[in-house]
């Protein structure tokens, strides 16, 4: 935790004596928790991660955090992460790094590694992180808890950081969504922050529906594109196995061999250039311009590598992810769910060194830093749901998650498979 609510303690008083009077109570009414310090609340820090706002105070919280304190929440402190939410790992010149609770020496993931440990080491019961790369997804995995990346558009974004402060566009795949032990508290946090943002509040109402019954799920474990650990193929088989143990059907083999027409390196290509115009928000025109002609050479931070691609070639990206939207749902037609990787590898020790020198390593080779979010992407390109859920313990005792995906607003679905996986699965134990 960064930031601490004094505030807290007289919330958490207040909130026993409306009890004592019997007076009706919200869904999440008591419950003390923290959320990431990329969500604006009122009259409490909130950084981004960055030393450019060390002091920000906002003046109101963003709508996630006044519908957690509607429900009952008490929110009493902020949680770490990386600088602008900008990387695969937690930490910073301002709090520093955010250790996994499993081991010190490995990362929590990024962004939301802050959330993600707190909830894995007993901080906090439930936690509100944000994803546009795996940001949720990601840190879950490594610490062994579940995390809802939500479809894209269901929970108000306004009032994170990034963007900085002030705006008011939604950035494109970006969400906001819980972290917790158990499918069932994703799912109460979901109910109570899921809805418009402000400008659509007028006329929108969002009903989700009901879970799918759960008959047929697809399984695809590996690509040449980006190679899969066995450690993580590994759990994605356990997984499966455990659901056909259950009874439901599972047909396990690549994109093609299940009949989803998605190429893993051409829905990379697209996740990269709709990324870049989220990520690339601190590059200044005069900078692009030089990258543009080649008088400065691409960075290797997130999102760089399309910093200075045409409007037109976004366009392009764009019309593609429609016609993976499209795909997805034909594909959602014949499976309930799909079972992925979350990343291609297992838990990595934190690396200090710049973005470009950075690698992880895959049975044992080096693999280029950003492979981490490329199967994460399969998602975000598509604003499916994507629940991250833990599976087992790798060889060195590290927790393994995978993700379970479901067809666009079928967030129930992908929900009750991950509540369903959690049940059948031992629970982790160090």
């Amino acid at each position: 935790m960064v930031t601490l609510d004094e505030r807290a303690a007289s919330a958490a008083w207040a909130a026993d004596e409306a009890v004592a009077r019997g007076e009706p109570v919200g869904p999440l009414h008591g419950v003390a928790m923290t959320v990431k310090d990329s969500l604006s609340t009122a009259g409490l820090r909130t950084t981004g991660g960055t030393p450019d706002l060390a002091t920000h105070v906002p003046d109101e919280d963003a709508p996630v955090v006044a519908a957690l304190r509607h429900a009952g929440a008490i929110i009493f402190g902020k949680t770490n992460m990386p600088e602008y939410a900008a990387d695969v790992q937690t930490g910073g010149a301002l709090f520093g790094l955010a250790r996994n609770p499993w081991h010190p020496d490995y990362t929590t993931g990024g962004s939301s590694g802050g959330s993600a440990g707190a909830v894995a080491a007993g901080f906090t019961p439930v936690e509100l992180g944000s994803d546009v790369a795996g940001s949720i997804r990601i840190p879950a995995a490594n610490c062994g808890v579940l995390g809802h990346k939500p479809s894209f558009g269901i929970v108000s974004m306004h009032g994170h950081v990034p963007p900085f402060p002030h705006k008011h566009a939604t950035p494109d795949m970006s969400v906001v969504g819980p972290i917790a032990r158990t499918a069932r508290d994703v799912e109460i946090v979901l109910d109570v922050v899921a809805g418009p943002h402000p400008f659509d509040r007028p006329a929108w109402h969002l009903t989700l529906p009901k879970s799918r019954p759960l008959r047929r799920v697809a399984a695809w474990f590996d690509a040449p594109y980006c190679p899969v650990d066995a450690e993580v193929r590994n759990a994605l088989a356990t997984a499966a196995a455990a659901l056909v143990a259950d009874g439901i059907s599972v047909d396990v083999g690549s994109a093609a061999e299940l009949g989803l027409d998605i190429d893993l390196a051409r829905n990379d290509e697209v996740f990269r250039r709709l990324l870049t115009a989220v990520a690339s928000g601190g590059y200044s025109d005069a900078l692009i311009e030089d990258i543009a002609v080649g008088r400065r050479p691409v960075s290797a931070e997130l999102g760089a590598e399309y910093v200075a691609q045409r409007h037109r070639h976004w366009l392009v990206a764009n019309e593609q992810r429609a016609q993976f939207r499209l795909r997805w749902q034909e594909f959602f037609a014949k499976y309930d769910a799909i079972l992925l990787p979350v990343t291609p590898n297992p838990v990595s020790e934190h690396d200090s060194r710049p973005f470009e020198d950075r690698t992880i390593v895959v049975n044992g080779v080096p693999r280029p830093y950003w492979d981490q979010i490329v199967w994460s992407g399969l998602a975000s390109v598509s604003y499916l749901p994507s629940t991250a859920v833990p599976v087992g313990l790798d060889t060195r005792g590290l927790p393994l998650g995978i993700a379970v995906v479901g067809p666009y607003l079928a967030d129930r679905t992908t929900l009750a498979l991950a509540g369903r996986l959690a049940d059948l699965l031992p629970p982790l134990t160090a």
